[in-house]
């Protein structure tokens, strides 16, 4: 019975996570698509680019629900959020990068100034 169990926790998980991944890459692709409502001078649609856009996307939106869990954020705000992080797509990874950043300053006790931006 334990193992019936671990198995169903483990697909919960699984299908959590691809909940969180198929969400922000919507929200990614919605993005993309939105640079198409310029009447004056809309882009050429690309398959290529939009794939990379949705895929880019879920990838936030895994990293954001694997944050998200960490700190036991509520489903509710947990799908808002994971939304907003694909609707970013690779903004969203720069914001991550710069928590990241602080986070291991801090933890190293560093008092350096905060780094350029790029």
């Amino acid at each position: 019975m334990d193992e019936e169990q671990g198995v169903a926790s483990a697909f919960a998980k699984f299908a959590d996570i691809g909940l969180s991944f198929a969400l922000a890459a919507f929200f990614g692709l919605i993005r993309y698509l939105q640079e198409f409502l310029n009447p004056q001078a809309p882009p050429a649609f690309k398959w290529v680019i939009a794939v990379a856009k949705g895929f880019t996307a879920g990838a936030v939106g895994m990293l954001t629900h694997w944050l998200l869990s960490e700190w036991r954020v509520g489903p509710n705000m947990s799908a808002f959020l994971i939304a907003v992080a694909g609707y970013g797509g690779a903004e969203t990874i720069e914001l991550f990068k710069e928590m990241l950043h602080d986070f291991v300053r801090r933890k190293a006790g560093s008092s350096q100034e905060p780094r350029a931006k790029d």
